[in-house]
């Protein structure tokens, strides 16, 4: 059962970064860029990052921040999509169902597109740059974050 709950653990705490990657790195006020720069950078410090760990993050910072881009310019599809919906007298759910499937695999696209570099990345840390995932992510998430 020990062995089931870290399994688990792990999954989660992959599945949180990859979407905080995604979802840091589509926030506002710089470019998508230099947000990914900022992101990896705060990484990089907080895990004292060797050569090579440095560069699966690189690898990483890469893709996800091409998932954003792309996420982002389907972005203006979606809500021009969702304009004609609600200018519908009425909507069918099979209508509404298209529209957030189409959107719901798109997302899961990207994921899967950056789960290998997030594999490889999360393969290179040590157990101590772990726990210091761990930790950044339970703190954030109480704080709000």
């Amino acid at each position: 059962m020990k062995h089931f709950t870290v399994k688990a653990i792990k999954k989660l705490m992959l599945i949180t970064l990859a979407m905080s990657m995604l979802v840091g790195l589509s926030g506002c006020d710089r470019t998508p860029e230099e947000r990914a720069d900022k992101f990896a950078a705060r990484i990089s410090s907080k895990l004292d990052l060797n050569e090579s760990q440095e560069a699966l993050l690189n690898t990483l910072k890469e893709t996800a921040l091409k998932a954003s881009i792309d996420l982002q310019g389907s972005k203006d599809v979606m809500h021009k999509d969702f304009i004609n919906l609600m200018s519908l007298n009425s909507i069918e759910q099979t209508e509404l169902e298209e529209l957030t499937g189409q959107n719901i695999t798109l997302l899961h696209q990207n994921i899967k597109r950056i789960m290998p570099s997030f594999i490889a990345f999360h393969a290179s840390l040590d157990e101590e740059q772990k726990e210091k995932v761990i930790a950044f992510i339970s703190k954030h998430r109480r704080d709000g974050h």
